[in-house]
């Protein structure tokens, strides 16, 4: 499973006419958290929220919604500090450690990637090889997934209260999901 966000935007002036005549009413925009099947790429839950609201607080709602047992999630660096949540459920969490990160010298997925990292020489070079050997590189199907949400619907919701912006992002989930089961149908 792979864990990410987004933001959508929700009403403000389009990019052009604020290019050509400045500065416009601030804009508005809401986080779409999913959590995404690496191998069918089907969206399992999702989560809308503001966008003030941190990546890390939705971890727990995402992993609650989600049916059947899950061994391992990918998830960028704004999950780090969900590990022991991770832990607790018997989840392997592959969240590559900060940059300046350090060894605590306890026996975690944590202190393993920096040590892996470490052999492998440190910098981007090693991190980015952590990422081929761990699998950690199928991260980027939630990216893809996002992106394939917003040629297909835009980046802009339509709805300009809450309750129905959560409403259409869920809607748009299922409606990526069900062209996930044509395009597997055909394959």
């Amino acid at each position: 499973m792979i864990l990410d966000a987004s933001g959508l935007k929700v009403y403000g002036e389009g990019e052009w006419k604020r290019k050509i005549h400045g500065r416009g009413r601030p804009r508005k925009w809401v986080k779409l958290h999913i959590a995404i099947d690496k191998d069918i790429q089907d969206i399992l839950a999702n989560i809308t929220t503001t966008s003030n609201t941190a990546d890390i607080t939705q971890t727990k709602p995402l992993l609650d919604e989600i049916r059947g047992k899950t061994k391992i999630v990918l998830a960028d660096g704004a999950y780090d500090g969900e590990r022991k949540e991770f832990e607790k459920r018997g989840i392997k969490g592959l969240v590559p450690p900060s940059r300046n990160a350090k060894y605590r010298k306890s026996d975690n997925e944590r202190d393993r990637a920096i040590l892996e990292i470490q052999g492998l020489g440190g910098g981007e070079r090693a991190r980015s090889l952590w990422g081929k050997l761990t699998g950690y590189n199928y991260r980027v199907l939630a990216e893809t997934a996002f992106s394939r949400m917003k040629r297909l619907f835009g980046e802009r919701l339509f709805s300009r209260k809450f309750d129905k912006q959560q409403i259409e992002n869920m809607l748009r989930c299922q409606l990526i999901n069900k062209i996930n089961t044509f395009d597997n149908v055909e394959n």
